[in-house]
């Protein structure tokens, strides 16, 4: 008998702001909904064009994800390792 634990969610970004003025949110969904459809919970934000670059992420939040076992977008990933040097 073998047992593969679903992934029930993902971690991804979530665009809402306008075109020369991009900001995301960093929102943790269910695995069958669509692109900037409704989000399970607001995990952080991410502003990267303005003057200082914004980076919010309620580690608590992420880290309950995880260990439900949630999928987390590649690029996501590489900006928290980056924030993690810090």
């Amino acid at each position: 008998f073998i047992f593969s634990v679903a992934k029930r969610f993902k971690v991804r970004f979530d665009k809402i702001g306008t075109y020369n003025h991009p900001i995301f949110k960093i929102v943790a969904v269910k695995t069958k909904q669509k692109v900037n459809s409704r989000y399970f919970q607001r995990v952080g934000l991410y502003a990267p064009l303005q003057n200082k670059r914004i980076f919010f992420v309620d580690f608590k939040i992420l880290s309950f994800f995880l260990t439900k076992n949630a999928a987390v977008n590649s690029n996501l990933m590489k900006l928290i390792i980056s924030l993690k040097k810090f």
